[in-house]
């Protein structure tokens, strides 16, 4: 039997962002303690997962993002994690989306296939930019109350 685990990697800050409470992303306690703690329990079961990765942390966690990608499978998060991407213009998101992928390429030395947005909050332009980028999947629906 096949399962999948994925998991987005937001960072403390971007919770707080969604109240309007500011925090500094380059000190993130949720992904300086949190990361090292999932990897070693998906190593200790010999586990492959999915990590949807936001742009500005693999820039302020580049070494603890490389050991994420050693592994497992990487995605396009965005870049600074808007809470209503959907609601954003188009250039808007592409900027979101292209900034990653190429963090994503650059210092990870990965081709990130999937993406998936935050709070899975998706529209038809996001799907045809993801297209003209050739990724192979989104993974944006979830049902919730969202």
């Amino acid at each position: 039997m096949y399962s999948s685990i994925s998991f987005d990697i937001d960072g403390k800050w971007s919770a707080l962002k969604y109240f309007n409470i500011e925090s500094d992303p380059a000190k993130d306690e949720f992904i300086e303690k949190g990361i090292p703690k999932i990897l070693e329990i998906l190593d200790k079961h010999k586990i492959k997962s999915n990590f949807f990765l936001v742009g500005r942390n693999i820039q302020n966690y580049k070494a603890l993002h490389k050991k994420i990608a050693e592994n497992h499978e990487v995605g396009n998060h965005s870049f600074s994690h808007p809470h209503k991407l959907a609601s954003l213009d188009k250039n808007t998101i592409r900027l979101e989306l292209k900034k990653t992928d190429d963090i994503i390429k650059k210092i990870l030395g990965v081709v990130p296939l999937g993406f998936r947005a935050p709070t899975y909050g998706l529209n038809s332009d996001a799907l045809s930019i993801l297209n003209e980028m050739n990724y192979a999947y989104d993974s944006s629906y979830m049902p919730a109350y969202y």
